[in-house]
């Protein structure tokens, strides 16, 4: 498969939905691996607010349980945003069971960002899901409370 922008090459898929495809892919110029969402709908419409959405979103500094977005380009019909990819030490240990002991306490208490930012996240989804969508991406609903756009 030819690289996407002569930088990034699609590796392997981790999930396809509709015209969404999340691909593990190789950055070229940086030498490291990234995550990609593929956007390939028809509509150029949609395809035209997913990239306005990805480049909202790489405005947002990256932080503990936020993925940054390092890119977002257009080829063709389709619209790419390319993120980091986080190893699996680097992802919060929140539903695996812990023993308390002496010194976990200040642990347990770094973990209530990433906690917080889930629990908002959820109530978004239900948010966005009970006001029947953007029919886009779903990030216009977080742009309007966030970004105040």
């Amino acid at each position: 498969m030819e690289p996407i922008n002569g930088r990034y090459e699609l590796k392997s898929e981790i999930r396809r939905d509709g015209y969404r495809t999340t691909w593990y892919a190789w950055d070229h110029n940086l030498n490291i691996q990234v995550v990609i969402e593929e956007f390939s709908d028809p509509d150029p419409e949609k395809r035209r607010r997913f990239l306005k959405e990805a480049r909202a979103l790489a405005q947002v500094p990256g932080s503990d349980g936020i993925i940054n977005v390092r890119d977002c380009l257009q080829t063709g019909d389709k619209v790419y945003m390319v993120m980091d990819h986080l190893e699996e030490d680097h992802r919060t240990n929140a539903g695996k069971k812990e023993t308390a002991a002496p010194g976990k306490k200040d642990q347990k208490r770094s973990m209530i960002p990433a906690i917080l930012a889930g629990i908002v996240i959820i109530g978004l989804a239900v948010f966005f899901l009970a006001n029947g969508g953007t029919g886009g991406s779903g990030i216009s609903c977080l742009q309007r409370i966030f970004l105040r756009k």
